[in-house]
C-alpha cells in the first residue's frame, strides 16, 4: 500500500505547478467534484494538489486516489493520517481524535483536525476527511499555514466539499437536486449580467439562460429548493410602486404559475420602499405561487430596483416542504437568508455609481456594549445598548443615536452613559470584555447546559450554543455540542468545533468577578445569561 504521500511540505504549493485550473468538474479515484476556483493544480499519479498563495497565506486542497485500507473507520483514519503526514517527514503530526460525519452531499466519513510542524519549524493546520468507498477509502485534505489562511479560502473549500460525490456509494441523506458546481461558477468572484455586477455566494451554482441568471445553493438540506433569478432590465417608467403589479404578473408568467392569495387577500404584500447603503432605491414584495398543476407551492420574493434610468428585477423563489409537521421554505434557513440578502444588497450597476459603504465597527471612546436595567411588566430587566462607530455622534460628552425612526439623545455622565428614549433617561455602564482567549471556568444556563473554557483557547459545549441560537427554522445552524477552539473578537464569540464547523454568537460582555473569571457572561440577541459554576 502506497502510504508515502506527495504532500511532504505545504511548501509544495509554491513549487512550479503543472497547470492552472478553473472550476471544472473532475473525476479522480472514486470521487467526482468541482475543482476549487482560482487554485493551481499539481497533478501526480496518486494525488491532485490544488494550491493557492495570497500574501503570506497558503492554502492546499489535496484529493488522493482510492486505495486499500485497514478494516474499520478508526483504523483506516489512523493509517491515512500517518501515511499523509508522519511518513512525509513532519516533525510534529500528532494523531487527532476522529469523529464520524456526513458530508453536505450525504456521504459518511471520518474527520479529524490537527496541528503540524515541519522540519524547519513552520506550523500548519490540517483537516483530514476519509471516505469509505466499498472495501477501499479515499482521502481529502484541507490545510493551511494558519487558521486565518483556512478562513481566507473557506468559500472555495465549501464549494468544493459540497460538490464532492462518490457515484459508487449510496449517500446516507442525499440532498435533492444537488449537482456539482459547473465550470462557469467562481464563488466570491464578481460577475456581470447586462447592467448588473453581482458576486455569487460561496458554494452557489450560476446558470445563464435567455431568461437571465439563476443562482442556486449547492449545500442544501433534504426538502430545500431555492433559486435567485436576475432578470433582464428595462427602461424605468413611473415609480417602483406603479411598476410592481406588472412585474409580479410577468414573474408568474415566467414560471407558468398561478399566484396565490396572501392572508391580506392580495396577490402579494408590499414592504415600505427603501434605499440601500449603496444609494439605489428598491421595493420588495412577497407572496406565493402554484406550479405543476398544483403539485408545487412556492414562496416568491420580488425586488424591484431603480438604477439610474433602468428598472432591475431580482426574484427569489423557495419551494414549500414539510418537516416534523411544520411547513417550511428554504429562504427561512438563516444560512440561505444571509447569502441572499448579501447577494442583493451588494449589487452594483454600470449606469449608477455606488456610494462607498463603510463597515460598522465597535471602536472609539463611546462605542461598545453598555448594560443597564429598565422596568417591564412590573419587573426590572436587563437592557443593553450596542453602539457601532458610525451609527451615532458624540461631541463634548453629548450626542445622539441615529435610528430609522428618528434620533435618540444621549450623554456621558462620568463613567456612565445616559440614553433618553421617549423622554425618560436610562443609565448604562460599559460591560467589560475578556482577552481574546483567556477565559477559564464553566458557565451554565439554568437547565445545566454549560460552556467550559480552558487554557490555550479551548472550549467544550454540552448544548448551550444550540439553545442560545433560538432557531426558528427546523434545521438549526448550531451543533448539538462538541469541543474545539474559541476566539472573542468584536463582541462576538467565535467557536471553531473540532468537526470543522464554525459558529458565531453575540458576546455582550461580562458582569462581576475578574475579566478571566466573571460571575456572568451574556450571549446572543436574546440576552441569555450564563452564570459561573
Amino acid at each position: 500500500m502506497n502510504r508515502v504521500r506527495e504532500i511532504a511540505l505545504l511548501g509544495a504549493m509554491v513549487c512550479p505547478v503543472v497547470a492552472a485550473e478553473g472550476q471544472q468538474t473532475r473525476e479522480f479515484g472514486a470521487a467526482v467534484f468541482a475543482a476549487p476556483a482560482g487554485f493551481n493544480l499539481e497533478s501526480k499519479p496518486t494525488v491532485l494538489n490544488y494550491g493557492r498563495v495570497r500574501d503570506r497565506e497558503l492554502c492546499l486542497i489535496a484529493v488522493y486516489g482510492d486505495e486499500v485500507s485497514p478494516p474499520g473507520l478508526d483504523a483506516a483514519f489512523r493509517s491515512a493520517w500517518t501515511g499523509v503526514f508522519r511518513s512525509a517527514g513532519y516533525r510534529k503530526a500528532d494523531l487527532p481524535s476522529m469523529r464520524e460525519q456526513t458530508s453536505p452531499a450525504g456521504y459518511r466519513h471520518g474527520f479529524g483536525e490537527g496541528d503540524l510542524e515541519d522540519r524547519g519549524g513552520n506550523r500548519f493546520v490540517a483537516r483530514l476527511h476519509l471516505f469509505p468507498v466499498g472495501a477501499r477509502t479515499q482521502t481529502v485534505i484541507w490545510m493551511g499555514n494558519s487558521r486565518a489562511a483556512l478562513d481566507g479560502c473557506r468559500p472555495e473549500w465549501e464549494a468544493f466539499f459540497s460538490s464532492l460525490r462518490f457515484p459508487s456509494v449510496a449517500a446516507a441523506n442525499p440532498p435533492a437536486a444537488n449537482p456539482p458546481v459547473p465550470a462557469d461558477t467562481a464563488p466570491g468572484a464578481p460577475q456581470t449580467f447586462e447592467n448588473i455586477t453581482f458576486t455569487p455566494p460561496g458554494g452557489w451554482r450560476v446558470q445563464r439562460t435567455d431568461q437571465g441568471v439563476t443562482l442556486t445553493p449547492t449545500a442544501v438540506r433534504p426538502g430545500e429548493a431555492l433559486q435567485v433569478l436576475l432578470l433582464p432590465g428595462r427602461a424605468f417608467n413611473g415609480t417602483l410602486t406603479s411598476q410592481f403589479a406588472a412585474a409580479w404578473n410577468e414573474t408568474m408568467a415566467l414560471f407558468r404559475a398561478q399566484s396565490m392569495r396572501t392572508v391580506n387577500g392580495g396577490l402579494y404584500d408590499l414592504k415600505e420602499p427603501g434605499r440601500s447603503l449603496r444609494g439605489w432605491e428598491y421595493l420588495q414584495g412577497n407572496g406565493g405561487m402554484i406550479t405543476d398543476g398544483g403539485r408545487g407551492r412556492w414562496g416568491v420574493d420580488l425586488c424591484l430596483i431603480r438604477a439610474g434610468d433602468r428598472l432591475e428585477r431580482v426574484v427569489v423563489i423557495s419551494r414549500e416542504f414539510r418537516l416534523n409537521l411544520m411547513t417550511l421554505w428554504a429562504n427561512q434557513n438563516p444560512v440561505h437568508e444571509r447569502a441572499v440578502r448579501r447577494l442583493i444588497f451588494t449589487l452594483d450597476f454600470a449606469n449608477q455609481p455606488s456610494l462607498a459603504v463603510g463597515s460598522p465597527k465597535i471602536t472609539g471612546a463611546t462605542s461598545g456594549v453598555w448594560g443597564g436595567s429598565s422596568m417591564s411588566f412590573g419587573q426590572y430587566k436587563a437592557t443593553f445598548a450596542v453602539l457601532f462607530w458610525g451609527t451615532y455622534t458624540m461631541t463634548d460628552e453629548r450626542g445622539e443615536i441615529r435610528m430609522p425612526y428618528g434620533k435618540i439623545p444621549m450623554r456621558r455622565v462620568g463613567p456612565a452613559l445616559e440614553v433618553t428614549p421617549n423622554g425618560t433617561p436610562h443609565k448604562f455602564a460599559r460591560l467589560s470584555m475578556p482577552a481574546s482567549n483567556q477565559l477559564e471556568g464553566t458557565w451554565c444556563l439554568r437547565d445545566d447546559k454549560c460552556l467550559e473554557f480552558g487554557p490555550s483557547g479551548r472550549f467544550r459545549d454540552n448544548g448551550v450554543v444550540r439553545i442560545v441560537e433560538h432557531a426558528t427554522y427546523d434545521y438549526p445552524e448550531a451543533p448539538e455540542g462538541g469541543d474545539g477552539t474559541y476566539l472573542i473578537k468584536d463582541y462576538s464569540l467565535i467557536l471553531r468545533y473540532s468537526t470543522g464547523q464554525e459558529y458565531r454568537v453575540a458576546f455582550l460582555g461580562l458582569v462581576g468577578g475578574s475579566s478571566s473569571s466573571p460571575g456572568q457572561m451574556w450571549l446572543s440577541f436574546n440576552l441569555d445569561a450564563l452564570t459561573k459554576r
